[in-house]
């Protein structure tokens, strides 16, 4: 067993690090780059406070980029090991959630008899290992490989504290840690937290039910103890959440709550795609009714570690849905993480509970392959290899234009990343209205008088380099320029992402004693 799990993390690593560095970086990378390359701690913790997230995995980046340097593969290593650490912790969590009552137990004993903790770890570990979705996460410079690695950790640390009660401190200690790292992590974290808590208090009232030497009540005061001191270590984030909170209710990208939108998210865990069709809400519909027929399926013959499997995925779920239809929606596929790993946990739970171990075992394979063609699929999707975005553009620039010429980059999605792949980065300039620019598309990282007004255009005569893109709901048209622009030629650059769209890469000339144009200086001419 212990070899298959081995082969399992290794394998989960050569999927997370294969050609790590072949997508060029786009803004959410850009934006986690520019924050943790650009600012010192308590200045991270100040401006994330001003974005949507918290700050703990900027801090940890800006420790990462310390020693490995900011290169492209450098950063993505990060969270790729952050994954393939995951993926240990799955096993250990899926083996942990069957075997945390002792032996003496009749639950445990039939469990044990046919070592279906080994099993339902290890297939645990086989999803997280292939899935599409936590492989592609795992190559991005932001915080969800990270978020899951803590919450496993956290669950497991609970589990760890319930079945050794008699020595629960220093478990105890480590979930305190590791819950309060997760709410530091991503305000999801908040709802897993909440599920932790209460399922690992209610596990604990169920093995007083099994064990007449276990007392549920001393237990409970344990778990209300750490959990408390875990709440206060986040007490201080507080302000700025409800800050953030603010901020999202009044300006968001994310549109209101529907059926549909939480069918779309739930599509984009299992189906990633690299592109919009209408029969991704379809299939969605149809993968919630499957978890849902899973997840009552662990209410049959119930045992400790089917209500684990079953409330990890049930409470955070109902309380981000809950929220969003109370008020600003918060559904995004990627916020569901974790909610995603308790999904995966409780489809292995329900493989060993009605299978044969052979046959368990066999459909666990089935479907690891099935999470690695999806992923090779949507590999094929991204293309990076022909869509090289970003990287390519700026490469292009630097080839063409003169040492003194700057970029003008008038979308602020596309600024960050034409930035990071610049080789003078300081000849990139973001050039657009103010009010283009908000907290979801870059605003707490940018510095006093970093962004121009499209006036800053006419500064210089002759070529004038123009960068804008057709992704990001945006569109594209020519945009109006200040008088003196003259438009000679473009040139299109491909991205991976299809949201990105293609990078529109301009020259324009400009002459200021020209008769046939006019020089006036008109504001807010670029809005489209």
């Amino acid at each position: 067993m212990n070899m298959a799990v081995f082969t399992t993390v290794v394998v989960a690593f050569l999927l997370r690090v294969w050609h790590l560095n072949a997508r060029s970086i786009w803004f959410d990378e850009a934006f986690s780059w520019t924050l943790s390359s650009k600012f010192g701690p308590v200045e991270i913790i100040q401006r994330t406070g001003n974005d949507c997230h918290p700050p703990f995995f900027y801090l940890v980046l800006w420790g990462w980029i310390k020693v490995f340097g900011e290169s492209l593969w450098a950063m993505r290593l990060f969270p790729a090991v952050c994954g393939t650490a995951t993926v240990w912790v799955a096993w250990r969590v899926g083996k942990e959630a069957v075997e945390w009552i002792t032996p003496s137990q009749d639950e445990a004993n039939a469990d044990r008899s046919s070592n279906a903790g080994d099993r339902v770890g290890l297939m645990f570990a086989m999803f997280v290992a292939s899935s599409a979705f936590q492989i592609h996460w795992s190559g991005e410079i932001r915080m969800y490989a990270m978020l899951s690695l803590v919450y496993l950790l956290s669950a497991w640390l609970g589990l760890l504290a319930l079945r050794n009660h008699q020595a629960s401190t220093k478990p105890l200690i480590g979930f305190v840690i590791t819950s309060a790292l997760m709410m530091y992590t991503h305000n999801y974290g908040l709802f897993s937290f909440v599920a932790v808590c209460a399922t690992l208090t209610a596990m604990a009232w169920w093995r007083e039910r099994k064990d007449v030497q276990f007392r549920a009540s001393r237990m409970t005061g344990r778990l209300i103890l750490a959990s408390g001191i875990a709440g206060l270590l986040y007490v201080p984030w507080l302000p700025y959440l409800f800050q953030q909170r603010s901020q999202v209710a009044a300006n968001y990208w994310v549109s209101r709550f529907s059926w549909t939108q939480l069918a779309l998210a739930w599509d984009g865990l299992i189906f990633p795609e690299n592109s919009y069709g209408s029969w991704q809400a379809t299939r969605g519909f149809v993968a919630l009714v499957v978890t849902l027929i899973v997840l009552l399926a662990l209410l049959i013959r119930p045992r400790t570690a089917d209500f684990l499997s079953l409330m990890l995925t049930a409470i955070p779920a109902t309380l981000a849905i809950g929220m969003s239809m109370a008020s600003t929606s918060i559904i995004a596929y990627r916020f569901f993480v974790l909610i995603h790993l308790s999904a995966l946990l409780a489809v292995a739970r329900d493989l060993q509970k009605w299978l044969e171990p052979v046959a368990a075992v066999g459909m666990a394979v089935v479907l690891f392959g099935d999470g690695l063609w999806i992923h090779h699929r949507y590999t094929e999707q991204l293309d990076a290899d022909s869509r090289t975005g970003t990287r390519e553009a700026m490469a292009w620039l630097d080839s063409v234009r003169s040492p003194d010429e700057n970029v003008y980059v008038l979308h602020s999605c596309l600024y960050f990343s034409m930035k990071f792949h610049a080789a003078n980065r300081d000849r990139v300039i973001l050039c657009t209205p103010e009010g283009n620019v908000v907290h979801y598309t870059g605003k707490p990282v940018l510095v006093e008088n970093e962004r121009r007004d499209l006036d800053a255009l006419t500064e210089k005569e002759g070529r004038v380099w123009v960068v804008d893109c057709t992704g990001f709901t945006a569109g594209y048209s020519r945009p109006f320029l200040p008088g003196g622009l003259k438009w000679k030629e473009e040139k299109r650059f491909s991205c991976p992402h299809a949201f990105e769209g293609q990078v529109v890469v301009s020259e324009y000339q400009f002459k200021q004693d020209d008769p046939s144009q006019t020089t006036k200086k008109q504001d807010n001419r670029g809005e489209r």
